[in-house]
């Protein structure tokens, strides 16, 4: 099915007073990474880091902003044994050991993406739903910046709510791949239950 690219509406700011750098997500779902540019005019100087694969840049139909602004960076990154998992077998487990994997997978990353934010003005985080990848990646630099596990448990359960009022952007998104919005649903409960216990162990280990 073709379906028209809406604006992504899940820009979400995280600062404090007592962070210097701004950090936001976003879900580019079938959009060039530029087109936020275009779309949020506070983004204009804002570095963005788009974890999305070579295959999913090549899938996404929109093609209106492919040209890469200087501080677009394409940084590509998957976890295969998740990847191939099928959408039904994906539980509480597998997401659990799907976010260790990308947690060490980004360990270089989270000192790039650090060094440039403290460059100003700030870092947009961004893959297909922003909630995986740019989920373990925003943790891994909130933490790095000194925010405690409730404060970073917040910031998930506030993105999982925002999904599970199922906006507009997300049901084309969804349609786009061919994905039950219950089906989905139901596999979002569970990978937001595994961020959060994954967030929360971090108080036991320390």
């Amino acid at each position: 099915m073709s379906i028209e690219p809406r604006p992504p509406q899940s820009i979400r700011f995280l600062n404090a007073d007592d962070v210097d750098v701004n950090y936001a997500r976003a879900a580019l779902g079938s959009l060039q990474a530029d087109a936020l540019r275009h779309q949020h005019e506070e983004l204009r100087d804002w570095w963005i880091i788009d974890l999305r694969t070579q295959r999913e840049l090549a899938e996404a139909p929109d093609r209106s902003h492919a040209r890469v602004h200087p501080r677009t960076l394409l940084r590509p990154t998957s976890d295969p044994d998740f990847v191939s998992l099928r959408r039904d077998a994906r539980g509480h487990s597998s997401y659990k050991h799907h976010y260790a994997s990308l947690a060490v997978a980004f360990g270089a990353l989270v000192d790039e993406v650090l060094e440039l934010g403290h460059r100003g003005p700030g870092v947009v985080i961004g893959c297909q739903l922003g909630r995986d990848r740019t989920g373990v990646m925003l943790d891994l630099l909130l933490r790095r910046e000194g925010f405690g596990p409730d404060v970073r448990v917040g910031v998930v359960k506030s993105y999982s709510r925002e999904l599970d009022s199922k906006p507009g952007w997300l049901i084309d998104h969804l349609t786009w791949r061919g994905d039950r919005v219950e089906d989905f649903m139901r596999r979002h409960e569970a990978a937001t239950a595994a961020m959060v216990s994954r967030v929360k162990e971090e108080r036991v280990t320390e």
